[in-house]
């Protein structure tokens, strides 16, 4: 089960005091997505992952911690995040994550960049928004491909090598990106030594090829290992 409390916030932007939910404890059943959205429970606390200000519009995992950058903070009273905020063709889940997105590339952190964007883009898959998840997933392509080329370690609590590239293959193929994503792909399969990550790559293969877009799990994967 997942438990949630109610915590009194002061936002670090504009001072006002507000009230959110926060996650406690919560269950995971079953395999997580190719791009790593865990299984329920924890799959459904996505919209506890991130605070906005109902005041100033401050989006961040907690808004009592202040941005760091001068230009990050005058973003978010800027006409262009505040319009963001309030874009009618997006969920409002997905609004808040590429708020919070545009705050992350504004303190120069890629990686917090590419998976705000990510996780807008399971924002539009929960509302039925594919269009829209499409393109938040090719956001997050982006920055993740510009941190990999910087050869800097992902935020994912594993070393092994091809790591990187399975997670961005899926990315790419669910937006769309069929070529990019047998690229990265087969990258990924060249430098992989996991026997678990050799079968999600050649999983992730079979379904560039096909080009189907739609979501599967680890699980899924493992299933084709004879």
């Amino acid at each position: 089960m997942t438990t949630i409390y109610p915590t009194q916030v002061t936002c670090s932007q504009c001072g006002t005091e507000h009230e959110f939910m926060e996650v406690g404890s919560t269950s995971v059943f079953g395999s997580p997505d190719l791009d790593l959205r865990p299984a329920p429970l924890a799959r459904y606390n996505l919209g506890y992952d991130v605070q906005q200000c109902p005041n100033c519009g401050y989006c961040a995992a907690d808004i009592s911690i202040p941005l760091e950058s001068d230009v990050a903070q005058n973003l978010v009273l800027s006409d262009g995040y505040q319009s963001q905020l309030h874009h009618a063709d997006f969920p409002e889940l997905a609004k808040q994550f590429i708020c919070l997105a545009l705050l992350a590339e504004a303190e120069g952190d890629l990686q917090a960049t590419a998976w705000a964007y990510l996780r807008a883009a399971w924002a539009c898959d929960d509302d039925g928004q594919e269009a829209q998840a499409s393109h938040c997933r090719a956001r997050a392509a982006e920055y993740f491909q510009q941190r990999h080329s910087a050869d800097a370690e992902d935020e994912l609590d594993v070393d092994e090598k091809g790591s990187q590239e399975a997670l961005l293959s899926d990315v790419l193929r669910r937006a769309g990106q069929f070529e990019s994503a047998q690229a990265v792909c087969e990258q990924g399969l060249r430098v992989a030594t996991s026997d678990v990550l050799q079968a999600v790559l050649r999983y992730e293969h079979s379904l560039i090829s096909q080009q189907d877009t739609g979501c599967y799990t680890i699980e899924n994967a493992m299933s084709t290992v004879a």
